[in-house]
């Protein structure tokens, strides 16, 4: 269970990461829990 949270958690996050970069989107449009991924761990 916990692998596959990890799984979507790193798509999530590599998705975020897509979004800002290309678009440059706000934190606040992307989806929820992605700007706090890095201080969680």
């Amino acid at each position: 269970m916990s692998r596959l949270k990890e799984f979507i958690k790193e798509a999530q996050y590599q998705n975020a990461k897509v979004v800002r970069n290309v678009k440059k989107t706000p934190k606040k449009y992307l989806p929820a829990g992605t700007g706090r991924k890095r201080s969680k761990k």
